[in-house]
């Protein structure tokens, strides 16, 4: 059987050798989610995976308007977050409105 993954409390990665302890943490715990913001144009969503997948624990996955998806992957969740933000700021940076139509 493949090895299952969770998260500490420190937010690191460590094998979980209960399958039934580990799907419950799966669908219960809100610390799989490393970020979730909606932009302009799209969705950014960085998860924790519970296994390990090509490139990483844990994915950004942008949804764009368009229909298009990005998938970028990362094997800490520090560089998760680092990522997800900077895939935050930079679709913002690309999609903000001129200054005289936003409110600042």
């Amino acid at each position: 059987m493949e090895k299952v993954y969770r998260l500490n409390d420190k937010h690191e990665v460590v094998e979980e050798p209960d399958f039934a302890a580990w799907a419950e943490w799966m669908v219960s715990s809100d610390g799989r989610r490393v970020g979730y913001d909606s932009t302009t144009h799209a969705i950014v969503s960085t998860v924790f995976l519970g296994i390990k997948h090509v490139g990483g624990f844990f994915e950004t996955i942008v949804f764009y308007d368009s229909g298009e998806e990005r998938t970028y992957r990362y094997q800490t969740y520090e560089e998760a977050l680092a990522g997800h933000l900077s895939r935050v700021k930079a679709f913002d940076s690309v999609y903000r409105p001129p200054p005289d139509a936003r409110n600042d």
